[in-house]
């Protein structure tokens, strides 16, 4: 006779949330404000918290989010929705300069959520709906609990469908033709403002712009309208540079766009000329430039000076390159906080935050790519 032994496995029980009150010495109440970031969490005293955290840690208590969501219909998620091309194919590149932007706004506003149990997600554009389409639909349909859109792109009905939807979370990243939601912005006007009067101050006087050959309203357009008014006022002379707009997915590529730029201010340089600094729309321009002036057998600042904008790639150039901070991190942790006034406050704080506008304040970088002239 054979006989056949079965062992059974007994599996130890997961621990559950009245295990890690107890261990920590509270309420089950207290033990799951702590651990979802509830309505009094801020109530609760920091030792409190610690130890339901290291109770929850020592026992390995995970809490089940899609029973949270189902019972607080919260999602703990905002999305970060980035319509910044018209063309969707240009999101098959992975390597646009615009990812450091990104990176920075998106390391801001994950900074302002994580203390209140929230997370970050990118909402892109498909070919059937635009990212803002995407964005306020996952919203309504309680997929994510609000959304912040970076600089909305051309289309009207994107903006359309914000101004239609007043009555959810909504805040705008650097748009300045929709302010009816709560708007974070980044003051061009200053901060070029600052740039061209640091130019003045070394005693620069004619100056050649490196900037895109657009017509299209954007903030490049109002940056340089303001450069030549400031220009203008204290006596200065601007020569233009254009540099081709972007427009194919091949384009932005870093190394094209820093390629297209060297060639163009290569080309200037091969003519006589009397500026003595190099301005350019973007630290990433600033790069090309800063190749093309070497390349030409001339130095960085003894023969030009040179300077940049976004404060992105300053520190990688040498000399280091004058620049202003556009402070993506200070404009993400911002909308952060305005997001999680508005998720906390409810439908009052969503009325009462209407209408809003926060400036965000540039500043200029000094480096050592600009000569003072006698």
């Amino acid at each position: 006779m054979q006989l056949c032994f079965c062992i059974e496995t007994i599996m130890p029980e997961s621990p559950k949330l009245a295990d890690v009150a107890t261990a920590a010495g509270v309420s089950v109440t207290t033990a799951s404000v702590v651990l979802n970031h509830g309505k009094q969490y801020d109530r609760i005293s920091k030792d409190c918290v610690r130890r339901v955290n290291q109770a929850a840690e020592d026992l390995g208590y995970v809490p089940n989010y899609q029973m949270r969501t189902v019972r607080t219909g919260k999602t703990q998620t905002v999305g970060l929705v980035i319509e910044l091309v018209d063309n969707p194919d240009q999101l098959a590149n992975p390597r646009r300069s615009s990812r450091y932007y990104f990176h920075q706004i998106a390391d801001g506003i994950q900074t302002a959520l994580t203390p209140h149990g929230y997370y970050l997600m990118q909402i892109w554009p498909s070919p059937e709906r635009s990212a803002i389409e995407r964005g306020i639909r996952a919203t309504k349909s309680k997929r994510i609990d609000g959304m912040i859109a970076l600089q909305l792109s051309s289309d009207t009905q994107a903006k359309k469908l914000m101004e239609e939807s007043l009555n959810i979370p909504i805040i705008s990243l650097e748009e300045r033709q929709l302010t009816c939601i709560p708007t974070i912005l980044f003051d061009e006007m200053d901060g070029i403002t600052q740039l061209i009067e640091h130019l003045y101050e070394k005693g620069h006087r004619k100056m050649l712009w490196l900037s895109a050959d657009t017509t299209r309203p954007n903030r490049f357009v109002e940056r340089e309208r303001h450069m030549l008014k400031v220009m203008a006022s204290k006596g200065c002379q601007c020569e233009f540079c254009p540099y081709p707009e972007p427009t194919k997915p091949e384009d932005f590529y870093e190394p094209n766009l820093i390629e297209t730029a060297r060639e163009q201010v290569a080309k200037r340089l091969k003519k006589p000329y009397d500026f003595t600094a190099v301005i350019c729309y973007s630290d990433i321009i600033a790069i090309g430039a800063h190749r093309a002036i070497l390349q030409a057998g001339l130095r960085i600042p003894e023969d030009l000076s040179l300077t940049g904008y976004d404060a992105l790639f300053h520190e990688y150039l040498t000399p280091r390159l004058t620049t202003i901070d556009h402070r993506m991190f200070d404009m993400g942790l911002q909308a952060g906080k305005v997001m999680m006034k508005m998720l906390k406050g409810g439908r009052n704080a969503i009325r009462d935050m209407q209408n809003t506008i926060a400036m965000i304040q540039p500043e200029l970088v000094v480096g050592d790519s600009v000569k003072q002239l006698s």
